[in-house]
């Protein structure tokens, strides 16, 4: 919205539309200023935890994993969300995996 970042006893969600990796300094910039980075959370499918280096930082900040699938997702996020004290910055990425020509095939 342009207004300046500040500090909330809330929780915040950020709902990015993710175009590519630039926009993830620009999303740290945000809880940084605020002085919430502490509490900064991004929600994020699986398979990003095995990249190696973007992995190993994506483990030390505390991801909250998806395996995109309700079925194994719900309890897991419950128990993710419950166990932070603080309130949340959470990070989410709604764009999903990019539609391809194979992907219709798929549906």
């Amino acid at each position: 919205t342009g207004d300046a970042a500040r500090k909330t006893d809330e929780h915040v969600l950020i709902i990015n539309n993710h175009l590519n990796e630039a926009d993830i300094p620009y999303l740290y910039a945000m809880p940084l200023r605020a002085g919430a980075l502490h509490m900064y959370r991004y929600i994020s499918k699986k398979m990003v935890k095995f990249v190696p280096i973007i992995g190993w930082g994506s483990h030390f900040c505390e991801f909250i994993w998806l395996a995109r699938s309700i079925e194994k997702d719900e309890r897991m996020i419950t128990e993710r969300l419950k166990s932070f004290t603080d309130p949340l910055w959470i990070v989410l990425f709604p764009e999903g995996t990019d539609y391809g020509s194979d992907t219709d095939k798929k549906v």
